[in-house]
C-alpha cells in the first residue's frame, strides 16, 4: 500500500496538506474542508449520501441537495486525487491511502490502548472555530463530536497520569496533568491529579499554590468554593508539610551530596548551638580558656573601632548584596530567565537536554520554583524555538515569542494562545501591561500593542 499525499488536520484546526511539500490545499475552500473532516470523523469510516446532504444543505430538496453534493465532490477529487473520495454502494470513504486525518489516527492509537501516541494526535477541539452558514444539524454534529473526542482525550491523559504516578515518573505525570488542565481547565480531576503530580515530584509548596489557583479561577468563573475532594488533597499536603524535619549535624552535608546535577544549590546558614547550662563534659580548664578568650574580645573590639575611626571617611571597596543562588547546572542551553511577580518562580527558555549551545536545537520555556523542584515545560510543542518569556502581572500567564509569533499560555502549561502572527516582521515581545490586559511589542514597522 502506497503512504498518502495528504494529512488532514481536524483537532484543534481544520486543514488539508501535501505530505511531501508541506503546502496547505482548499485552503479558502471551508466546504470542501468540512466535508472531508465529516466524512473521516466517521466511527466506521463511511457516511451515506444521504446523511451528508441533510446535514450541509437541510432546506434544499432532494435534487438540488444532490447536486450540490457531487459538485463538492467533483471539485475535491480535481484538486487532490480522482480517488480520495470514495463512494461504496452509495456511502463515502476518505481514502486513506491519499488522504490520512489525525482523528482517525487518534481513535487507532486509543483501540490499540497505545495513550501516548493518541494524546500526541489530539492537538486541540475537534473543528476548533469552524462553522457552516445555514447548516446548523452540522454545529450540532461538530458539538457532539468534539465533546466526545474531548472526553476520550481526556481519559487517556487520566490514565497515563495514574501510570506515570504508579512508576513514580513525576516528570511525565505534571506534563501529562498540564495537558489535562489545558483541556478542562475547571475539571475538579484534573486539579487533583496536578496537586498529585507536583506532590510526587517534591515540590509539595508548588502543589499547595496550585489548589490556590484553582480556588480562585472556581470563584472568578463560576463563583463555587473549592470542592471537598480537593480541599481534602490539600489538608492532607498542609499537614505532611508541617511536620517538624528531624534536626541532624550532617543534614546539610548529605543533602549536597545527594543533590542531582540542575537541582538548586541553596545557601543555608549553619545552626548556632546554644545552651543555658555549661554541659558536664566541659572541664575547669576549658572554662577558663573561654574566659581568657573573652577578655581578648574585650581588648579587640575597641582597637577594631578605633581602626574603624582612622578609616572613616576613605571609600570602601563594593561589596555584593545578597548571595548567589544557582538554579541549574547548565546541562542545556539555558536563556531569557525572567522571575514570576510574586518572586517564587522562575521562567526560562532551555534546550533539550546535551546541548550547550543557543539555537543548536529548538529551545521551549520551562518554568520551575525558586525554592527547588524540578522544571517543567509549559508547552508540549518542541518544533520551533520558544522565547523571551514574560509574566503577566498577577503571575497567571506567559507570553513568550516564537518563529510563528506571539503567543500567551497559563503559567501551569496548556495550549498556547496565539497572539501576533509573525508574517516576517521580526517580531520582538516586550512587556504587560500593569493591568494585564494588553501587551507590547516591536517590529520592522514599529511599536506595537495588542
Amino acid at each position: 500500500m502506497s503512504s498518502p499525499f495528504f494529512t488532514l488536520r481536524t483537532l484543534g484546526a481544520l486543514s488539508l496538506r501535501r505530505i511531501d511539500t508541506g503546502a496547505d490545499e482548499l485552503l479558502n475552500q471551508r466546504m470542501r474542508l468540512a466535508l472531508l473532516a465529516f466524512v473521516a470523523a466517521a466511527p466506521d469510516g463511511a457516511v451515506p449520501r444521504e446523511r451528508v446532504t441533510s446535514l450541509f444543505w437541510p432546506e434544499a430538496d432532494q435534487l438540488h441537495a444532490r447536486n450540490s453534493l457531487n459538485q463538492l465532490l467533483y471539485g475535491i477529487r480535481r484538486s487532490l486525487a480522482d480517488d480520495s473520495v470514495i463512494d461504496v454502494s452509495g456511502a463515502l470513504h476518505v481514502n486513506s491511502a491519499v488522504i490520512v486525518s489525525d482523528v482517525q489516527q487518534f481513535r487507532a492509537a486509543l483501540a490499540a490502548s497505545d495513550l501516548a501516541v493518541a494524546v500526541g494526535c489530539y492537538r486541540g477541539p475537534f473543528l476548533d472555530g469552524v462553522y457552516l452558514r445555514d447548516a446548523p444539524d452540522f454545529e450540532q454534529w461538530s458539538e457532539n463530536t468534539r465533546r466526545a473526542l474531548s472526553a476520550d482525550y481526556s481519559s487517556a491523559l487520566e490514565r497515563l497520569i495514574t501510570s506515570a504516578l504508579d512508576r513514580r515518573d513525576s516528570i511525565a505525570a505534571v506534563q501529562h496533568a498540564r495537558s489535562l488542565e489545558a483541556a478542562d481547565r475547571l475539571g475538579t480531576r484534573g486539579a487533583i491529579l496536578m496537586i498529585r503530580a507536583l506532590a510526587s515530584s517534591g515540590d509539595v509548596a508548588g502543589a499547595i499554590r496550585h489548589g490556590h489557583l484553582y480556588a480562585t479561577l472556581l470563584r472568578a468563573e463560576l463563583d463555587v468554593g473549592l470542592p471537598r475532594e480537593v480541599d481534602d488533597e490539600l489538608q492532607t499536603l498542609r499537614q505532611q508539610s508541617s511536620k517538624p524535619r528531624p534536626a541532624s549535624p550532617t543534614h546539610d552535608v548529605a543533602e549536597r551530596a545527594s543533590a542531582k546535577p540542575g537541582d538548586p544549590i541553596i545557601e543555608t546558614a549553619t545552626p548556632q548551638l546554644a545552651s543555658s547550662t555549661t554541659p558536664p563534659a566541659f572541664s575547669r580548664r576549658t572554662l577558663s580558656l573561654q574566659r581568657l578568650l573573652l577578655t581578648i574580645a574585650g581588648v579587640a573590639v575597641p582597637l577594631l573601632s578605633l581602626g574603624t575611626l582612622i578609616r572613616r571617611g576613605q571609600p570602601r571597596a563594593s561589596q555584593p548584596a545578597g548571595r548567589l543562588i544557582q538554579l541549574t547546572i547548565g546541562r542545556t542551553a539555558e536563556t531569557d530567565p525572567v522571575i514570576s511577580p510574586d518572586g517564587k518562580w522562575i521562567a526560562y527558555a532551555a534546550s533539550r537536554f546535551g546541548d550547550a549551545r543557543v539555537g543548536t536545537n529548538a529551545l521551549r520555556i520551562f518554568v520551575r520554583q525558586v525554592s527547588g523542584g524540578r522544571a517543567v515545560p509549559i508547552t508540549t510543542d518542541s518544533t520551533t524555538d520558544q522565547r523571551m518569556p514574560a509574566w503577566s502581572p498577577d503571575g497567571s500567564r506567559l507570553a513568550f515569542r516564537s518563529p510563528a509569533g506571539i503567543f500567551v499560555v497559563g503559567a501551569l502549561g496548556g495550549t498556547p494562545e496565539l497572539l501576533v502572527a509573525e508574517s516576517g516582521r521580526r517580531i520582538q515581545l516586550g512587556s504587560w501591561s500593569h493591568d494585564g490586559k494588553r501587551i507590547a511589542f516591536a517590529d520592522t514597522l514599529g511599536v506595537w500593542i495588542r
